[in-house]
């Protein structure tokens, strides 16, 4: 954040560099859970783009949204920004981004409760992703969707296989969000598995990489988690 306040006063008086700067900072407040105050940022890139004419550059903003809808576990207003993303990159035959909004959709979708949809999306993602193209930041986040999915369907040991390829390959980027990402989708295919005590152990990997990225909705989240899990497992003994 101190990096990018540097930058937007650097930029002053140059309005497209000044939106981009305010959109990344708008995702950092996000992070923080100032989610109003983060769209507010990336919702001026938008216009000042749409503005000047840059249309690129607002799609990569809307990215920057979808990505806030989904700290604010906002799944209609996610599914709406990367709604916008996709259609774009099919309109280009911008193959990264078809990837990257399907599998978001798909995300969004399953956590609506439109799992057929999502699955639809997941699909969709995994036909247009090519390994050599796509780097590790790509793979998880469809790796973990489609074992959701399959956790969901009841495929259970096909579900742990691909959140265990998704986990790995999150460890090829250098993004403690992405790994604890992965890792607390890994505790619901093993809770829905039936392996409580794995899926915690998850929840508190994730729970440390939340920390150290100083994410502190993540922290939260991951926090909420294990104390839920506390709670049902201190039920469960005393029934």
């Amino acid at each position: 954040m101190a990096r990018g306040l540097e930058l937007l006063e650097l930029a002053r008086g140059d309005r497209l560099t000044e939106a981009s700067v305010e959109s990344a900072l708008g995702v950092v407040y996000a992070l923080r859970g100032e989610f109003e105050h983060g769209r507010a940022l990336v919702h001026r890139a938008i216009l000042v783009h749409e503005e000047l004419g840059h249309l690129m550059g607002v799609e990569v903003h809307q990215h920057g949204l979808g990505y806030i809808e989904a700290l604010a576990r906002n799944w209609p207003a996610h599914e709406s920004a990367w709604q916008h993303v996709h259609q774009a990159s099919v309109a280009i035959g911008r193959r990264d981004w078809i990837v990257e909004s399907a599998v978001e959709l798909g995300e969004s979708l399953y956590r609506i409760g439109r799992v057929h949809e999502a699955g639809r999306f997941a699909a969709i993602a995994a036909e247009q992703a090519v390994p050599h193209h796509h780097g590790p930041d790509t793979q998880a986040p469809l790796l973990r969707l489609q074992a959701k999915l399959r956790a969901h369907d009841g495929a259970h040991e096909e579900a742990d296989r691909l959140g265990r390829e998704a986990l790995a390959a999150s460890f090829g980027v250098d993004s403690p969000w992405l790994q604890a990402d992965t890792l607390m989708d890994l505790a619901e295919v093993l809770e829905l598995a039936g392996r409580p005590d794995e899926a915690r152990e998850a929840v508190k990997r994730a729970l440390q990489l939340y920390e150290q990225k100083e994410h502190l909705v993540g922290v939260e989240r991951a926090r909420a988690a294990l104390a839920s899990r506390v709670s049902s497992q201190a039920n469960k003994d005393s029934a």
